[in-house]
């Protein structure tokens, strides 16, 4: 399920680089508190592209949200997608980053 995608080229000295973003669906894993289930997630992919390549150089993630609710209790967890790992609590039915000496680049929350 792709949404919207954007474009644009920033001169990097002597190579230009092509980043285009794009609201895309990925699956994850939640696991913590003894549990684990598959999730959906709604998540801006930017992709980086050196020169007039065709695959991307480096490809990030924001705006992450966690499409599907759970009956998972409140406590400390970890999401799993696109070979990332994110350590979230879920607090008062919402799950948020857990802070860590690295900030997260990928804050969470669960659709309404």
């Amino acid at each position: 399920m792709a949404g919207s995608l954007a474009s644009s080229t920033q001169p990097t000295g002597v190579h230009d680089m092509t980043v285009t973003k794009e609201t895309i669906a990925l699956e994850g894993i939640l696991r913590g508190e003894g549990r684990e289930r598959t999730c959906v997630l709604k998540v801006l992919q930017h992709a980086t592209y050196a020169d007039e390549c065709t695959r991307p150089t480096c490809l990030s993630y924001s705006r992450c949200v966690i499409e599907d609710a759970d009956d998972f209790p409140d406590g400390e967890y970890e999401l799993e997608f696109a070979e990332r790992r994110i350590l979230l609590s879920k607090t008062g039915g919402q799950y948020v980053p857990r802070l860590t000496e690295h900030p997260c680049p990928c804050p969470l929350s669960i659709a309404s």
